[in-house]
């Protein structure tokens, strides 16, 4: 963490000496500009693993009767972004800017019924994921190209502090009837926040209103993969009610192939990796799960000119 803060220290301290070493030599401006930008629009995010394996987890649909459907979490969401920039000069500027709360959640369920020998049985899946991720903290870099005296064209990179965390309630019940026999089974668990450096960049033109009001419109792009998830999981089952057993470890994603359906990806906490097969059952492509929060901003809004 403090390393990180190093980091980004570094950089903005040699940024701001090469673009003020610019700005002086090519031309003396008198006074430095402050400006706010607010806008607002909508994002796309990917998630990464967890909605990979909501996806999946509908090809166990096999030759029974299946309702319902398991859901993954809303790539597309209300996004905003508030930015405090300085202007060196008439081409470059640094920015410092936050933007909002991820909080995306959902519920879905998927029911499957079939033939015995006595009778039928149900199969039901419910699902609960969720994911969250705080403000991030972005410094970015504005390079301008003035077109007309109202409009101007910008490109801005830069890289972003970002924390998030995941969870995913899950259960399943079995029928069979008769004898109306029941088995049930359910299980939660959930990361830690945890945080990683990511990197943005965009397009974007503004077109003055006023001496010191400009509307704005932008498409942002930024990659940033979280890893090293851990948390705890809890379960239980009807043979042991009331024995509410926990683990500890890292969020593992790996690939689970059965005889009688579709293989789909599973997500498990636990220290050590899961491995190893049963004749009807094998686990492959196993590794480290990770929260994708890659994807890209389209927002419109208004820069205000301070001082």
């Amino acid at each position: 963490m403090r390393n990180k803060i190093k980091v980004i220290s570094v950089i903005i301290f040699i940024s701001w000496a090469y673009l003020s070493n610019i700005t002086f030599s090519e031309e003396k401006r008198g006074k430095q500009r402050f400006s706010i930008k607010l806008t607002g629009g909508l994002g796309y995010i990917g998630f990464g693993d967890i909605n990979t394996h909501l996806e999946s987890l509908n090809n166990i649909e096999t030759f029974e009767s299946a309702t319902g459907e398991i859901t993954k979490l809303k790539n597309w969401s209300p996004d905003w972004e508030a930015e405090l920039r300085l202007n060196i000069s008439r081409s470059f500027g640094i920015s410092l800017a936050t933007s909002g709360v991820i909080n995306q959640k959902n519920e879905s369920r998927l029911v499957m019924t079939g033939p015995g020998i006595w009778g039928g049985w149900t199969d039901m899946f419910i699902f609960k994921p969720e994911a969250k991720a705080r403000m991030p903290v972005k410094l970015g870099m504005y390079y301008n190209f003035p077109i007309i005296s109202r409009i101007n064209v910008f490109s801005t990179a830069g890289i972003g502090y970002y924390s998030a965390s995941i969870s995913n309630y899950r259960k399943f019940h079995e029928i069979v009837s008769p004898p109306l026999e029941s088995y049930w089974m359910w299980e939660y668990w959930k990361t830690d926040y945890k945080a990683n450096l990511g990197f943005h960049g965009g397009i974007g033109m503004e077109y003055s209103l006023t001496k010191n009001i400009a509307l704005v419109l932008e498409v942002q792009g930024r990659y940033v993969k979280i890893k090293n998830l851990k948390g705890f999981i809890q379960s239980e089952d009807s043979h042991s009610i009331g024995r509410i057993s926990k683990r500890t470890g890292y969020l593992w994603s790996y690939k689970i192939s059965a005889w009688d359906f579709e293989s789909y990806y599973n997500l498990d906490i636990r220290e050590e990796p899961p491995w190893g097969s049963i004749p009807e059952i094998s686990i492959s492509e196993v590794r480290k799960a990770t929260i994708d929060l890659s994807g890209y901003s389209m927002r419109i809004g208004l820069r205000i000119r301070l001082f």
